[in-house]
Parts: structure tokens; sequence; C-alpha cells
């Protein structure tokens, strides 16, 4: 990750240009289907087809309807019409005028339908060279090119000067402005590289990996409690912030990150780092008094999917929870598929091996507390032994006893106050305030999922509704971001974690790169980092986006 780092901050300036767009033939998954989505899936959609007409299927809707007229042309007669009787949609807003254009230019051109589709987030990232520019001497790293190239001979801002250069890169890596000392030895060091000297000193500096954490556990839904309205604590959240701040010191490649993450105890089982990356499957909301369980854990699996879907394949997920994407090549199938990975997935409390990266001054309390524990709990059990031994005399404690010797523990816990009053509830008071501390320092790994065997069966849900389950789904890839021929998956999260990772999948390095630029210039390449589909923006420079992938 530190290397991307590196590569972005060599960076002297950067102007976003707007896209030439060039004539193209009518895209049918970039422009058709949104249309049809919108405003003809409700009646001849999955669910329903009026007139024998379904839409979303390609061989159904070039054949056509009960009409007996081929669906291309006949959707564009309907759309068109005038008559009430025979326009589309019969209720509603109609399709403007250039939406209905469109639909005629698809038809007349063939109503092109590939059978995959080219959006360029769904294909790999193409290998690419530096472009040659106008002015050379602008040029001081292969960014620097690209950037040039679209400038096409704009004038650029003059270099920052060093002392404002200097505050840029402190705010950017750490967080805080350097210090007076820090500033002049930079601004004294004449040599030819001091500043790439200053970069790596930085990306080794601890607070790298703090400043630089936070951006990705707003990523992952970390919260150091549950929400809802019990928002009851989580005492060992900490471990996975600490992993990732780990993580970002130790420059982890990101392809390891991911995979700890995803799948790290069935890939690595005897590191304690992969076992505690894993609680980024349950680091969602969590309703811990929810009365209706199958619903708590349909919620659970639903956040895991759609942070898989947004983090790692900058996609909307989510939007195929109900139906199929309005927008993107998306299906329910791809989304149930996906969500099939985590099927078996329980959420578990286990020990650590070794002792899990503790910091030293966590171990000494809870030693310390162990200690203080031990001693109340043997002061508490003492009183009670008293209690007992002067009941069966003592006449002070007669009031509320009926005679007999067996009496309960809350009778004790009463004699023991009149006996000594007030001794009693400091010692609870005490255990349960220390009780409280126990949580939090004991060596134990809460965030933390693990496999059950075999793993429940995973169901498309009907507009995402569990009391309408509808065909069974097996654990699978998104089919548009698969090469034809692929293997099919198993259903192991060790898959989905090796597909995630590797160098040829389409999105993942590109979103990866995509949101170091955002947090270093305040705007991402594609400028929705989580939303690389055709709902979200286009990338500005989509030649340096692919050049950054492949680093």
């Amino acid at each position: 990750m530190r290397r991307l780092a590196t590569s972005v901050l060599v960076l002297t300036a950067a102007v976003a240009a707007p896209a030439q767009e060039t004539p193209a033939p009518v895209d049918y998954y970039g422009r058709v289907q949104p249309l049809l989505a919108i405003h003809c899936y409700k009646c001849h959609g999955a669910d329903v087809q009026k007139g024998g007409l379904r839409l979303d299927v390609r061989d159904r809707a070039l054949k056509g309807g009960d009409s007996g007229q081929p669906g291309p042309a006949e959707l564009v007669r309907r759309v068109a019409s005038k008559e009430t009787d025979e326009q589309m949609p019969p209720k509603g807003p109609r399709l403007a005028p250039a939406e209905v254009e469109l639909l005629r230019r698809w038809a007349d051109g063939g109503a092109s339908w590939p059978d995959r589709d080219d959006y360029w987030a769904f294909q790999p990232p193409r290998p690419v060279t530096a472009p040659a520019v106008k002015h050379p001497e602008r040029v001081r790293n292969p960014i620097d090119a690209f950037l040039d190239a679209r400038l096409d001979g704009t004038p650029v801002a003059a270099p920052a000067d060093r002392r404002t250069l200097l505050r840029r890169v402190y705010a950017d890596l750490v967080g805080v402005p350097p210090t007076p000392e820090e500033a002049e030895l930079f601004i004294a060091d004449a040599a030819a590289d001091a500043y790439e000297k200053l970069i790596d000193r930085l990306l080794t500096d601890p607070r790298y990996g703090e400043r630089w954490a936070r951006h990705w556990l707003d990523l992952a839904r970390y919260s150091e409690s549950d929400g809802y309205e019990d928002d009851k604590v989580r005492p060992h959240a900490w471990r996975y912030r600490d992993y990732v701040i780990r993580a970002f010191n130790a420059d982890k490649p990101y392809d390891r990150f991911l995979q700890e993450q995803i799948a790290g105890d069935e890939l690595f089982p005897n590191d304690a780092d992969a076992l505690i990356a894993t609680g980024f499957a349950r680091l969602g909301a969590w309703d811990g008094m929810s009365k209706n369980p199958p619903q708590q854990r349909q919620d659970y699996l639903n956040d895991a999917t759609d942070a898989v879907g947004s983090v790692f394949l900058g996609m909307t997920v989510g939007c195929a929870r109900c139906h199929d994407h309005k927008y993107d090549r998306l299906t329910q199938q791809d989304y149930y598929g996906l969500q099939a990975f985590f099927a078996g997935t329980v959420r578990d409390v286990r020990p650590l091996q070794g002792d899990g990266h503790d910091p030293e001054f966590v171990r000494e309390r809870f030693r310390r507390t162990s200690a203080e524990l031990a001693t109340l709990r043997a002061e508490r059990d003492d009183l009670r032994r008293e209690a007992r031994e002067q009941i069966a005399w003592d006449r002070r404690c007669e009031v509320g006893v009926d005679g007999r010797l067996k009496i309960s523990d809350d009778e004790v816990s009463r004699m023991a106050d009149r006996l000594q009053p007030g001794r009693r509830d400091g010692l609870e008071k005490s255990l349960k305030d220390l009780e409280k501390i126990e949580r939090f320092v004991q060596p134990a790994a809460e965030v933390a999922i693990r496999t059950s065997t075999p793993p429940p069966r995973t169901f498309l849900l009907k507009r995402g509704e569990l009391a309408t389950p509808g065909p069974e789904i097996p654990p699978r890839f998104v089919e548009a971001m698969v090469p034809p021929g692929a293997a099919v998956a198993k259903g192991r999260r060790t898959e989905l974690a090796r597909w995630l990772s590797s160098p040829e999948h389409p999105t993942t390095a590109r979103v990866l790169v995509n949101r170091l630029w955002q947090h270093h210039f305040g705007r991402g390449i594609v400028a929705t980092p989580s939303d690389f589909g055709r709902n979200g923006r286009q990338p500005t420079h989509p030649e340096l986006l692919d050049w950054l992938a492949r680093r």
C-alpha cells in the first residue's frame, strides 16, 4: 500500500478536465436498460409479464409478446403512441421525447443487446504507457505525463515553495504540522532527493498508520458499540482498529490485507492478526435486542454483502437485493451469490494465538485487575460465610427468617448487610466496576468469525423479504466481472478472497488507488469512490487510473 501512496505523492499539479464525448452506437446496458428498468419492468419484468412480454431477458424481449410483433419495434411504437388505449406506460410519467428517440435509434440499429457488458469497470485494467507531452520540462514522473497530456498546453501553477510543500506532506501523511526544528532541517537540506527522503521518513512514522487507518475504518463500518437502542459496547473492537494501523505501518501488501479480512481464519489459521481481521464481516450495526433471530442474521448477511460490494468492488450491489440493479449489470442472483459465501459464518469469540499484539500496559492492567478481583471475591465469600455462621444463633437475624436453617443466598446477603451495614454494597460495586474493566482488557478476540459446517443454504429473497424465499442460489462471483469459461465457485470464503485479490480483477485495484488519490487530493479520479457503476461519475483520467492500478 505504501508504494502506491509514494507514486501518488510525487505529483506536482493536477487539473481535472472534462472527458471528450465521441459518437458511439447506443449502449444497451448503459442507456437502454436503465430506461426499461424505470418505466417497463414493473409490468414486463421478472414478476409480471403483461401481454406475454418480458423485457428483462434478452431472448424473450427480442421475440416479443402475445401480439406477435418483434419486441423492440412494438416497444417503440407503444411508447411513442398518442392513443390512450395503446400508449405505454399506461400510468405514470411518459418517456421524454429524447428517451423515445433513443429507443428508436436502438431498435433501428438492430437492437444490439450483447451477451456481455463491455462497460469499462467490468474489464480488467489495461496495460498503459505514459503519453508523449508537448512540454516535457513540466514532467518529473509518469503521473505528470498523464496529467499534462490532458492539459494540452494550459498554464500550470508554479511549484509550491519548500515550506508550503512540507506542511502539505505532513498534513497528508501524519495529520499534524511539522515542528519548527523539522521545518528548518528540510528547508536547509540542499540534497536533490530531500523531498523523497522526507516522504520515506514520514511513511515509516507510526503516525502514518494512525492517520490513514481511519479512512479504512470508515469504509469498514468500524464502531465500538452495536448501535440500535441497546447500543451495547464492543469491548474488543479496538483490536481490529489496531490491526489496521499495524497493517498500514508495516506496508502490508494489499492483496494480503484483503484476504485476511475476507477469509483470514481459513487462509492463515495460525496468524492472530488474520483472525482479528475477519472482524470486517461483523463490524456493522447489530440489533442485540431483536426478538426475530432469523431476521437478525439476515440483516448481518445483508450488511456483510453490501460492505464487500462497496469497499472492494466499488459497486452499489445493495441495489440488487430486492430486484436486479436498474443501472448496472448486477442481478439478484449476483447479490445472493455473493451472500452465499458468508452463509456459513458465525459471530465468534475465541482466544488469540499468542498475546494478540496487546500493548504492555493492557497486559499489566489485566494482571492487576485480575488480582484485585480475586481479592474482592475472596472478601465477599468471607463475609457470606461469616453471615451464615452467625445466622443460626444471632437474634438480630430472626426478622424475616422462618426458623429453618436452610436459607437462600439472598437471605444471607440481607443478614450480612445487617451485621456490617454498607460493606456488602461497597464490595459489590467494586466488583462490578472491576468486571467492566476486565471485559476490555481480557485476552480474547471478540471481533472474529468462523465457519459452520455444513453452511446453511442461501435463497434469492423476492423483494428482499425473508418471508418470500425464491430459488436456492449457490456461491457465485458477479457474472459481469468474470471472464467466459471461468471456474465456478465452490463456496468457501477463500475463493472469494482470492478472486477479489486477483491481479486480473476488474475493480479491486482501481478502487484502492482511486481512494488513495481521493484522500490525497480531495476528489478521486472517479468522484464516486464506492460507485464505479453507470450511475456514478466516470473517470476524468481513465488511462492514469489503469496505470496506477497495475503498479
